[in-house]
């Protein structure tokens, strides 16, 4: 199964692909799929890929893995129909004449299924030990992963094998649970006791669940994934049975969805529920308006108890196309980070890998500077929601650990603490510039797993 990475010359997708065709004999092939475009800088539909190749099926992702696009080709090798009806949660887009686009998203990617191809269990474990070698040169020591059944097996071998170094904070996805089982995986560097939960989509793909429709779509309602009474029942099941819960809710409709379900619940023993990816604060609604002030939006997110799981590396791609997908006043109310953190709101910082990169330095420098390296802050986008260097290096660390109910045991360096500590040079001396910092080792439990020299 040929795999092509598209870089960000996405405009010039055709050659990239055509290259890659040549390159890789693709009349011996059943499938290609390529990963990394950019909607909002080239338009593909299924006409696009089918003058590439009208033979094999393609499959093109979308950056952000919340859509997709297919070619004729794999469109009736999946038996997808020109009338299918979008699945539960997902869209397939049509366009203005009713004709199926080869578009897919969210939940109706799933059509493709009968044609992406099954990965091992061992390759699935020699994918995640060359992932884990490249996260350790980046300084990581530990992880949250999102589990299949397939992933399950793979990380249940490789830690009897003994070959796991970082520290795995796994997750099941709640359609995956059987409604019925506890968590039953709690080792000292790896564990299954999360369910994470779709409330909504994403920005980039246009389904995450806005209080208004996107600026570009006046025409389209995003819904939730589920009413308000579903999500509680069936959270409700699952915290009864011990597991953590990690919500995924980015548009401030769903956002506000998580807000009020997560007061209902109670917190566990075994660590916090969390809030992921909040790009939007929550919609709150006085006296029939929406409100702009950002208090009372701060305020329910507080008042959830659960933790922020922000990505701030996401900030440098979408202050590219997001001021021309939602209103100003919107805007203003993404990426709020100091805000949040100066109302005692437990923040923990990660980086969506591979959606975004995984680099935590990059990731550092964005949440205290609101820019990529040698760059500035889009002053549309709330710059002084900024962290501090002090507030952004204690959610990269301890933040996490609080997040997945370890800060006894992790995130800081103190004696009686696993011994996981990352050593970096080249950072500015107030702690601001990161651009030329570079990781010179990491130490996982005690022992040297990288070392630049």
């Amino acid at each position: 199964m040929p795999i092509h990475f598209l870089q960000r010359t996405n405009p010039f997708i055709a050659k990239k692909l055509k290259e890659y065709t040549i390159g890789f004999a693709i009349k011996e092939s059943s499938l290609i799929q390529a990963f990394n475009w950019e909607p909002h800088l080239a338009r593909v539909d299924r006409w696009f890929l089918d003058k590439i190749s009208s033979d094999i099926p393609i499959l093109v992702y979308g950056q952000d893995l919340h859509s997709c696009c297919c070619n004729s080709t794999l469109m009736i090798k999946a038996g997808i129909e020109e009338t299918s009806d979008p699945q539960s949660g997902g869209i397939v887009e049509r366009n203005d004449s009713g004709v199926f686009t080869g578009i897919l998203r969210e939940d109706a990617m799933a059509l493709t299924e009968s044609v992406r191809q099954k990965m091992t269990t061992d390759g699935w474990k020699n994918a995640i030990l060359q992932a884990q070698d490249y996260l350790l040169s980046l300084g990581i020591t530990a992880v949250g992963e999102v589990m299949s059944k397939e992933l399950v097996a793979a990380y249940n071998g490789l830690y009897s094998e003994n070959k796991l170094i970082l520290d795995v904070d796994g997750w099941l996805r709640i359609e995956e649970w059987n409604g019925t089982s506890k968590p039953d995986i709690r080792f000292d560097r790896y564990k299954l006791d999360t369910l994470k939960v779709f409330l909504d989509g994403s920005l980039g793909s246009q389904t995450a669940a806005m209080s208004e429709p996107y600026l570009n779509l006046p025409d389209q309602t995003v819904d939730l994934m589920f009413s308000d009474s579903e999500l509680t029942d069936m959270l409700t099941a699952a915290v009864e049975k011990n597991w953590r819960l990690a919500l995924h809710a980015i548009g401030d409709r769903a956002v506000a969805q998580s807000c009020r379900i997560l007061q209902q619940l109670p917190t566990l023993k075994s660590g916090p529920h969390r809030i992921e990816h909040l790009q939007l604060l929550p919609y709150v609604s006085e006296s029939g308006g929406y409100q702009e002030n950002i208090d009372a939006a701060v305020r329910l997110v507080r008042d959830s108890r659960a933790v922020a799981s922000i990505q701030p590396v996401h900030l440098i791609d979408d202050q590219r196309w997001l001021v021309k997908r939602i209103r100003t006043e919107l805007v203003r109310k993404a990426f709020i980070w100091r805000s949040l953190y100066d109302a005692g709101v437990p923040i923990a910082i990660g980086s969506d890998w591979p959606v975004a990169s995984s680099d935590p330095l990059l990731n550092l420098h964005v949440s205290i500077n609101r820019s990529k390296y040698n760059d500035t802050p889009d002053q549309k986008i709330s710059p002084n929601e900024a962290l501090t260097p002090y507030s952004a290096i204690r959610a990269i660390t301890y933040g996490h650990a609080f997040a997945i109910g370890e800060e006894n045991s992790r995130g800081a360096i103190t004696p009686g603490q696993k011994a996981d500590i990352t050593v970096i040079s080249g950072v500015a001396e107030d702690l601001m510039d990161w651009s030329n910092a570079k990781v010179e080792m990491t130490i996982c439990n005690g022992e040297v797993v990288y070392n630049n020299n």
